[in-house]
């Protein structure tokens, strides 16, 4: 099944660091595959570690920055 030509472009910078995100390695099956096999409550729990580990990363580098 191929993703129209818009949402391939969209995904075309970011379906390399997606790729890393939800599955550990940069080679695999394409993004929308690995998408559709995850589903979508185990994309959202990977990004949103994600999120959480860069956001206490950053806060604790600011706090070292103040010290």
């Amino acid at each position: 099944c191929a993703l129209p030509i818009s949402v391939n472009t969209i995904l075309k910078g970011v379906g390399q660091p997606l790729r890393i995100v939800l599955t550990g390695s940069r080679f695999g099956p394409g993004i929308y595959d690995i998408i559709l096999s995850l589903g979508k409550k185990e994309v959202q729990k990977r990004i949103n570690m994600l999120i959480q580990k860069l956001t206490e990363h950053s806060l604790c580098h600011q706090m070292d920055l103040r010290l």
